[in-house]
């Protein structure tokens, strides 16, 4: 009776392997150039175009090249060219983000999801932190203040430095957003 059942496990197995192989090879892949899916599943009813579309709506920053000294950032009221944060970045963060300036005062960073800055102040004298880091931020980026303006800018202050100004989010003091 035992042999049976291990006889019979067996069969049972090899069928199981032969299926899965015969299941899995027997998908043809997309010859290169074609537009059309390999399958029909749901990952592979977009055509190329429609991926492309996709992805550019999904990420539209487009990261520059290490080599290129300027990178452009979309704001709602026009594209702004920067310095490249990425040449030499301070830290990486998650999201491809960038820690691009950072001192005693303050860190500087770039999230290109958004495309938005973060500063986040370290010095207890908000004004004057504020003000240094601003100065700062317009220095690295290589902008004026109307080219700053246009851009998404986050300043913040834990409120473990300040009590007063602390755990706000505030726009650049020299911007209506103040």
């Amino acid at each position: 009776m035992n042999k049976k059942v291990i006889i019979a496990s067996l069969i049972a197995l090899l069928l199981f392997i032969g299926l899965f192989f015969w299941l899995f090879s027997s998908k043809k892949p997309a010859t290169p150039g074609s537009s059309a899916p390999a399958d029909n599943s749901a990952s592979n009813i977009m055509n190329t175009t429609e991926k492309t579309l996709f992805n550019k709506a999904i990420s539209p920053f487009n990261y520059p090249a290490k080599s290129s000294d300027k990178m452009t950032i979309r704001a709602t009221t026009g594209d702004v060219n920067i310095a490249n944060l990425y040449i030499n970045p301070i830290e990486n963060l998650s999201q491809n983000g960038v820690t691009f300036a950072q001192n005693s005062n303050y860190s500087m960073e770039f999230y290109p999801q958004d495309q938005g800055f973060l500063i986040i102040l370290s010095n207890p004298d908000f004004a004057t932190g504020r003000k240094n880091a601003e100065s700062d931020l317009l220095s690295r980026l290589g902008i004026a203040e109307d080219q700053a303006c246009k851009l998404k800018v986050s300043i913040t202050i834990p409120v473990s430095v300040n009590a007063e100004f602390g755990g706000g989010v505030y726009g650049l003091s020299f911007c209506n957003n103040k």
